[in-house]
C-alpha cells in the first residue's frame, strides 16, 4: 500500500469515534413523573453540558486517529522537486564539486545532505516516475545517472547506496554544462519536469563569466518545466587551503639543496590560529614547517630547503591538519632533478685567462664531482650546437656570431637557458645589442665607444671598486652587500662603458663618480641574460685571486639556470605523457592516480595512434594529486613518470552567493529553497505530527477523566435520565 493510501486508511478510522458512539449510545426510556417535572428545565441544561464534553471527546479521538495515519503516510514538506508523481520526469543537477565536501564541526558534508535529499525522494517516488541525476563537476564525464530510469527500478537496484559513497570531487562546479544537459533530458520529455539543482550556491558559481554561460543554460530548459534550486550550503568558519606548491626558481641537481615555496590561504570565515604543514618530498618527509596566525583571505608564503637525493622526477606534496573543508588541506607539485649542472665556456682561448678561471670557480677538480661540470669550447667557428644539454652558456669577451648561432642560442634561452657575457677589453656587442629579423637583441646592454687603457700591474691598488649600497638583493653578487669589507678588496681596473637597454636591471653598480654599472640582466622568454660589465681576466682584475671570487661565481652561474616549467596543472586537465627518450620503448604502462590504493592501477594504451609529436598516453585526471605512470621498457627496466594535478583557485572561494546573484544569474523562475534538505524537512514534520499526537492523547485522557468518562474500575459513570 502506498503512503498516501495509508494516509487516507488513517482518516478513515478517524470517523470511528463518532459512529461508535451513535451506534452504542445509550436508549432510555422515558417515564414521567409529575413530581419531578420541576428538575426538568434544570436536567436540560446538564445534559447540554454532558453532550458537548462528550462531542469534544470524541473530536480529540477523531484528530489522533488522523495524526496517526499521516505518521504512517511518512509525511515530508514541499522542499525539493515535489511530489514525485508517475509519468513525471525529475532531472536532478548534483553539485559534487570540492566544496561540497564541507563538514561542519559535529555534522554531515554537504554532498552527504543532497545525497539523503535525493534519495528521499526515490523513496517516495511512485514506480513509474523518472529520474536523471547529472554530475555539476564531471557532466558528460562521470554523471551518476546521465539517462532518466523509473524509481521503482533505481530502488531494487540500490542505486541510493551507491550514490551515498561517491565523495565531493577535487574539481570545480561548472552548472551551467550540467543545466545544457538537463535541458536535453527535459525537451526529449513528454511530461511535466522538474529540473532540481542542488548546491552549496557559492560566489564562484555566479562569478563573471560563469554567471553569463549559466543564464544561456537556463533558457534553454522549457518553459513549463520547474526550476528548483536547493541550496544547502553552510558558512565555512575555518579552512586553511594549500593555494600553491611553487618549485625551486632555478634548476634542482641532486645532492645539492633547493628552496622549495608554499602558499597557504586561509579560505574560511574566521581567523586561523599559527599551525604547521607536514611536507614530503620524494619518499622523504622534511621538519614541519610553521604557518603563522591569519585572518580571513589572508595569505602566507611558507619556504622549505631540502635535497633531492636522487635524478628523476620527484613529487612534492604539502599537508595541512585537516578542518572542516578537507579537500584542500594538501598541495602537489613535480619537479625535474638532474643528475648535474652543465655550463658551456666560450671564449678565443678557453684554457687560459678569464674562461679557465670560470671552469676552475664552477668545477675545482674538474672531473663533476660538484655535480657541476663545464664544457670548454672556442667561440670561433660556433654555430649553437651542443645546447640541449646545456644549462648555463658564459662567453667571454663576446663578438661576431654566426647567423644560426645567435638563432639557436635565442630559442635556447627562451626555453629557460641562462647566458652570461663578460665584457672584458676586446668584447663587442654590435650583434648582441641589436635585433635580427623576428629574433631580439641579446644583449641588456650596449657598448659606448670610450677609450680605455690598461694598468700596467696586476696588483696596482687603482681601480673601482663595487658600491654596496647599489647591489639588488637576491642577486648573485649579494655576497658584496652582506660585508662591506668583501667590497673594499676587489678592484676593477678597466669597467666597461655600458648603456643599459630600456627594461635591463641593474644589479649593481661600481663606486666611480658615475655610478658605472656593474651588471645588467633581463629576462628574455623564461630565460636570462646577464652581462658583467668588466674583464675577469687578471689584467682587468685580480678578483679571481679572491676567496670571493668562487661563491659569486656559482651563484651567478645557479640563478642563470632556471628551473624547469612547472609540471602541475588544475585538476580536470588530461593526463597527457609523450612517448619519448626511453619511454619510447615502453611496451606496457600502469598508471597510479592520487587515489590508490582506494583505485586501482589503470592499464594505459602504449600502442594507440602516432600524433604529430609522437604517440602519447592519455587518461583522465580529475582528482588533485601525483599521477605516477610506470613504464615497462622492452629491455624489462622501468621509467617512472610523474605528474601533479591541483585544485583550481576558483574553487577556493567558499563566500556565499546572494539571491539577487542567483536572480541575475538565471534570468527566468526559479524556486529557491533555503536551508536543509527535503529529507530535514521530512523529518521535521513528522516530529511536529508526533508531538501534536502525543498532545492531543494527554488532552483527551485529562478531559476525559475531568469529565467522568473513565472510572477506575472500569465501570460506567452514573446517568440520570428522564
Amino acid at each position: 500500500m502506498s503512503a498516501w493510501g495509508l494516509a487516507i486508511g488513517g482518516a478513515a478510522l478517524a470517523a470511528g469515534p463518532p459512529i461508535i458512539h451513535w451506534l452504542f449510545r445509550r436508549r432510555l426510556r422515558r417515564v414521567e413523573f409529575a413530581a419531578l417535572r420541576f428538575l426538568l428545565r434544570a436536567q436540560r441544561r446538564t445534559l447540554d453540558r454532558l453532550r458537548r464534553e462528550e462531542w469534544l471527546v470524541i473530536a480529540l479521538r477523531m484528530l489522533a486517529l488522523a495524526l496517526v495515519g499521516l505518521l504512517l503516510a511518512d509525511p515530508v514538506s514541499d522542499a525539493g522537486a515535489g511530489h514525485p508523481g508517475a509519468g513525471a520526469l525529475t532531472v536532478a543537477v548534483l553539485d559534487d564539486s570540492l566544496s561540497m565536501g564541507h563538514r561542519p564541526p559535529g555534522g554531515t558534508t554537504v554532498l552527504d545532505r543532497a545525497v539523503t535529499a535525493l534519495a528521499d525522494h526515490l523513496n517516495r517516488a511512485d514506480p513509474d516516475h523518472r529520474v536523471a541525476v547529472l554530475s555539476a563537476s564531471r557532466c558528460g564525464r562521470s554523471d551518476p545517472l546521465p539517462q532518466p530510469a523509473p524509481a521503482g527500478e533505481l530502488k531494487r537496484s540500490g542505486f541510493a547506496e551507491r550514490l551515498a559513497v561517491r565523495p565531493a570531487s577535487d574539481l570545480v562546479a561548472d552548472p551551467a554544462a550540467a543545466l545544457t544537459a538537463a535541458a536535453a533530458l527535459a525537451n526529449a520529455h513528454r511530461g511535466s519536469v522538474t529540473v532540481w539543482w542542488l548546491t552549496d550556491l557559492r560566489h564562484g558559481d555566479l562569478d563573471g563569466t560563469r554567471a553569463a554561460r549559466l543564464k544561456s543554460a537556463a533558457a534553454t530548459l522549457p518553459a513549463d518545466a520547474r526550476l528548483v534550486v536547493q541550496d544547502l550550503g553552510q558558512t565555512v568558519e575555518q579552512d586553511l587551503a594549500v593555494e600553491s606548491v611553487l618549485p625551486p626558481s632555478h634548476r634542482v641537481v641532486a645532492g645539492s639543496p633547493a628552496v622549495f615555496r608554499a602558499r597557504i590561504r586561509n579560505a574560511g570565515q574566521r581567523s586561523s590560529a599559527a599551525t604547521t604543514v607536514s611536507i614530503q618530498i620524494g619518499d622523504a618527509a622534511v621538519p614541519p614547517v610553521a604557518v603563522p596566525a591569519l585572518g580571513s583571505g589572508e595569505a602566507a608564503e611558507i619556504t622549505c630547503t631540502a635535497t633531492c637525493p636522487e635524478p628523476g622526477d620527484t613529487a612534492i606534496t604539502v599537508a595541512l591538519p585537516a578542518d572542516e573543508l578537507p579537500g584542500d588541506d594538501r598541495g602537489s607539485c613535480v619537479v625535474t632533478v638532474h643528475r648535474e649542472l652543465v655550463a658551456l665556456v666560450l671564449a678565443k682561448d678557453p684554457r687560459i685567462g678569464a674562461a679557465r678561471s670560470l671552469a676552475i670557480a664552477i668545477d675545482p677538480l674538474g672531473d663533476g664531482g660538484f655535480a657541476q661540470r663545464v664544457r670548454q669550447r672556442t667561440v670561433a667557428g660556433w654555430d649553437g650546437a651542443g645546447l640541449d644539454d646545456v644549462d648555463v652558456v658564459l662567453i667571454d669577451n663576446p663578438g661576431a656570431i654566426a647567423p644560426a648561432a645567435r638563432t639557436a642560442l635565442t630559442a635556447w634561452i627562451k626555453a629557460g637557458g641562462g647566458l652570461g657575457l663578460i665584457l672584458g677589453p676586446t668584447a663587442e656587442l654590435a650583434a648582441w645589442s641589436q635585433a635580427s629579423g623576428s629574433d631580439p637583441p641579446l644583449a641588456p646592454v650596449e657598448l659606448l665607444a670610450v677609450e680605455q687603457t690598461r694598468s700596467p700591474a696586476v696588483d696596482d691598488p687603482t681601480g673601482v671598486r663595487l658600491r654596496p649600497d647599489s647591489i639588488q638583493p637576491g642577486s648573485f653578487l649579494s655576497l658584496f652587500s652582506a660585508d662591506a669589507r668583501f667590497a673594499d678588496l676587489v678592484r676593477f681596473r678597466q669597467p666597461a662603458a655600458v648603456r643599459p637597454m630600456p627594461g635591463a636591471r641593474v644589479l649593481g653598480r661600481f663606486d666611480d663618480a658615475a655610478g658605472s654599472p656593474a651588471a645588467v640582466a633581463w629576462n628574455l622568454g623564461r630565460g636570462q641574460v646577464v652581462a658583467i660589465c668588466t674583464g675577469l681576466d687578471l689584467a682587468s682584475t685580480a678578483w679571481s685571486k679572491d676567496p670571493t671570487f668562487l661563491p659569486v661565481i656559482n651563484d651567478l652561474v645557479w640563478q642563470l639556470c632556471r628551473g624547469d616549467p612547472p609540471r602541475v596543472e588544475r585538476a580536470g586537465a588530461a593526463l597527457s605523457e609523450p612517448l619519448t627518450g626511453r619511454l619510447a620503448d615502453a611496451v606496457s604502462a600502469t598508471l597510479t592516480t592520487p587515489r590508490f590504493p582506494a583505485e586501482d592501477l589503470i592499464a594505459l594504451a602504449v600502442d594507440g595512434p602516432a600524433l604529430p609529436g609522437g604517440r602519447v598516453l592519455r587518461h583522465a585526471a580529475d582528482h588533485a594529486g601525483v599521477y605516477v605512470i610506470h613504464g615497462l621498457l622492452a629491455d624489462g627496466s622501468h621509467l617512472i613518470r610523474r605528474q601533479a594535478r591541483v585544485v583550481d583557485p576558483a574553487e577556493l572561494d567558499l563566500a556565499r552567493a546572494t539571491p539577487g546573484a542567483l536572480h541575475a544569474a538565471l534570468g527566468r523562475p526559479y524556486e529557491l529553497i533555503d536551508g536543509g534538505s527535503a529529507a530535514s524537512g521530512g523529518v521535521a514534520l513528522r516530529w511536529w505530527l508526533l508531538a501534536g499526537l502525543l498532545v492531543v492523547l494527554v488532552a483527551e485522557t485529562l478531559l476525559a477523566q475531568r469529565f467522568g468518562h473513565h472510572e477506575a474500575n472500569g465501570a460506567a459513570p452514573p446517568r440520570l435520565a428522564v
